[in-house]
């Protein structure tokens, strides 16, 4: 927030003389954009996740803010009318960045620590809003021979992921249609109580070497929940699924 006040202040701040037409036009073009700017988003997003800030937080927050701009339009005698309507505009926008904040954190968002253990290691990244997967990235130059199987790609990172969950390891698109690399035993598992560095195990099926450069993105991860079974000895199974084909491997026909 202490960077939407510091943009108020400008706002109302600004010198009333010719250039002022000039200068609000330019805060109202950094006003349209503020709103659809996913990198602000994310970090506030990032700052309410190290806050651990509930939905609660953030709207006391929004209407802090919004009481701010509220105050300086009402009781700001020399505020003119042209500012005024900059300042509602930036209420409007900010008001819009709130809600798409509380929208992405509490879709089903949780806190990854993790843990740079290799020099050139960079923090997984989702590369659009809406993903489900997040990038890992190479933090090396990375080499796999023809019909080499079986090699680790580092990552470089360590995380903590928290009880309830697992880290899947899939590979990308991208790579499994332009490269003749394949992650083997995909979609690989990470348990919550695994600690060393991810390594990503990585299949060459092609005939050529596959060079992969530091910063490279090699496979992408998808966080997932996973319920715990409870396991019940039951004297005919058959009973308990009721719609039973009496099938085996290939029932289906395929």
């Amino acid at each position: 927030m202490d960077s939407f006040l510091k943009l108020v202040e400008q706002i109302t701040m600004l010198e009333e003389d010719d250039t002022l037409k000039d200068n609000l036009k330019a805060y109202e073009n950094i006003i349209a954009t503020m709103e659809n700017n996913q990198a602000l988003i994310n970090d506030i997003k990032r700052e309410f996740r190290l806050a651990n800030a509930n939905d609660i937080d953030i709207i006391s927050d929004k209407e802090k803010f919004l009481s701010v701009i509220n105050s300086y339009i009402i009781n700001d005698k020399n505020l003119t009318e042209e500012k005024k309507k900059v300042l509602i505009k930036f209420s409007v926008a900010v008001s819009i960045i709130y809600d798409k904040v509380i929208e992405d954190l509490y879709r089903d968002c949780i806190n990854i620590r993790y843990q740079k253990c290799r020099e050139g290691a960079k923090e997984p990244t989702y590369a659009h809003n809406g993903d489900a997967g997040f990038d890992f990235y190479l933090p090396e130059n990375f080499i796999i021979k023809a019909h080499e199987y079986g090699k680790i790609a580092p990552t470089g990172l360590k995380m903590s992921i928290p009880e309830g969950y697992e880290l899947q390891i899939r590979p990308r698109s991208g790579n499994s249609v332009k490269t003749t690399l394949r992650i083997a035993n995909a979609p690989g598992t990470i348990d919550c109580g695994y600690s060393n560095e991810i390594g990503i195990i990585c299949d060459n099926i092609g005939d050529e070497d596959l060079v992969f450069k530091k910063g490279d993105r090699i496979a992408q991860g998808v966080l997932s929940i996973v319920p715990k079974g409870i396991f019940i000895e039951t004297k005919n199974i058959n009973e308990e699924i009721k719609n039973d084909r009496n099938g085996g491997f290939g029932s289906s026909g395929q």
